[in-house]
């Protein structure tokens, strides 16, 4: 018998969810990704056989409820996409009852495969299962919703709960959007300051210090860039500044284009220093 796993749509008032350029870019990929097997993403939570099942499950759907875009759907507008979700109070009554449905013989494969027959419906999926182990706990998601670090504030978010300990203030989704907003306004701006301090044609950069007439073909090289530092320094260095070596190695390729030039502006070094905290 096939088993239920999305949570039902809740028809009640709905909130608007503020979306931002990687999202929407995330979405569009997930919409053409008809498998559901790149955009959508499970975990499995295992509480001890001593556990209070009901404590449990309360802890996860007041969580989850927390976060009401994990339940939202989306479309596009006016070339602009929107998300709807449910509020706090109503989401988290779904929940509570999804959580109550009895489940069996539950597997990862099997939630996992119900979550790629179902990948063009939004929202949550859950299920659980207690047996002599324990009480085991399936929650299915829109990777675009949630990225690693959320993943881990909502288990820490969870055993909290259950544990009775207090919760973190954590940043919410419309504070997150609100700011890339703002930082993508910002880059857009930068960007237009830049012309217009360079508003003839190059060449810059490299360009600059080699005999290149205008309306030449030319045809790309390969440089070769390396360096004397360590592999194991550049990885605590890229660790520290928390980029990726590829990053890093790069940014200093920049630079020294930009010494050997003579421009300063052939880069905009991405790397900022690491808080003393």
């Amino acid at each position: 018998m096939q088993q239920k796993y999305l949570v039902p749509p809740v028809g009640r008032q709905l909130i608007t969810v503020p979306s931002t350029a990687g999202l929407r870019e995330k979405w569009v990929g997930a919409m053409l990704d008809k498998t559901g097997r790149a955009y959508a993403g499970a975990l499995r939570l295992d509480f001890s056989p001593s556990c209070e099942s009901d404590k449990a499950l309360n802890a996860v759907a007041d969580t989850l409820a927390r976060h009401p875009i994990l339940a939202a759907h989306f479309q596009i507008e006016g070339d602009i996409l929107v998300g709807y979700a449910p509020t706090e109070s109503s989401l988290r009554e779904v929940l509570r009852e999804q959580m109550r449905t009895k489940h069996t013989g539950i597997t990862n494969e099997a939630f996992l495969a119900h979550r790629a027959r179902q990948s063009s419906e939004p929202g949550l999926r859950l299920a659980s299962v207690s047996d002599d182990n324990g009480l085991h706990v399936w929650i299915g998601f829109w990777t675009y919703t949630c990225d690693g670090a959320s993943i881990d504030l909502l288990i820490e978010e969870i055993a909290n709960r259950y544990l009775g300990k207090s919760l973190k203030s954590s940043r919410s989704w419309e504070e997150y959007a609100q700011m890339e907003v703002t930082q993508t306004v910002k880059q857009v701006l930068d960007s237009r300051t830049r012309v217009n301090v360079y508003p003839v044609p190059g060449p810059y950069g490299i360009d600059a210090v080699r005999a290149t007439p205008r309306g030449t073909v030319g045809h790309t090289q390969s440089v070769r860039f390396d360096s004397p530092i360590p592999r194991s320094m550049v990885l605590t260095c890229a660790r520290a500044y928390r980029v990726t070596p590829f990053v890093l190695l790069f940014a200093a390729f920049q630079r020294a284009v930009s010494a050997v030039s003579g421009v300063k502006t052939v880069v905009r070094s991405p790397i900022r220093k690491p808080s003393a905290s």
